[in-house]
C-alpha cells in the first residue's frame, strides 16, 4: 500500500511539548482511528517515563476507541525505531502485544505500518510467537509516496 503520510504524521517532532502534549502527540486518536508514532516515544522514554505507564495510556486510548467502534485501526509511524530500539524494548513490544491479545481479541482492523526500516520485516518470526494469525495478516507495510 502506498499512502502520503504527512497529515497524519508531522515532519518534525516538537521538542517543547510538556508530558501531556508529548503522550498527546505519541498516541491519539480520531474515530476509529488510533495514531502511534515511536519518535514521541523516545522522548517520553528521555523523560523516565514508566514503560507501564505508557503501556496504560496506549490500552487507555484503545479502550476510549472501543466505547463507540466495534474495531479499531492503528496507523503507526516507526520512523526512528532501529534494531538496537527492538532489542532494547523487546520486553516492552512483547507485553504490549500480550495485552493487546487478551485486552483486545479480534479487535483490531488494520494495523498500518508507516517509515518502517527492513528491521520489521526481519522480526517477523518474533511477532509470529507472540501475535495470533489473525493480528498477523492485519498488518499493512505501508510505502510512503
Amino acid at each position: 500500500m502506498s499512502l502520503n503520510t504527512t497529515s497524519i504524521f508531522d515532519s518534525n517532532i516538537d521538542k517543547t511539548l510538556d508530558l501531556h502534549g508529548l503522550f498527546y502527540k505519541f498516541c491519539n486518536y480520531h474515530e476509529d482511528n488510533i495514531h502511534i508514532d515511536s519518535r514521541y516515544f523516545k522522548q517520553l522514554i528521555k523523560h523516565k517515563i514508566d514503560i507501564r505507564l505508557i503501556q496504560d495510556y496506549i490500552c487507555n486510548v484503545v479502550e476510549k476507541v472501543l466505547l463507540a467502534h466495534s474495531k479499531y485501526v492503528i496507523h503507526a509511524n516507526a520512523e526512528s525505531l532501529s534494531i538496537f530500539d527492538f532489542e532494547k524494548y523487546k520486553l516492552f513490544i512483547h507485553e504490549m502485544t500480550n495485552a493487546f491479545r487478551i485486552k483486545f481479541t479480534n479487535r483490531l482492523e488494520k494495523c498500518y505500518l508507516y517509515n518502517t526500516s527492513i528491521l520489521f520485516k526481519l522480526m517477523h518470526g518474533f511477532f509470529k510467537r507472540v501475535m495470533s494469525k489473525e493480528d498477523l495478516e492485519c498488518i499493512v507495510f505501508v510505502k510512503e509516496d
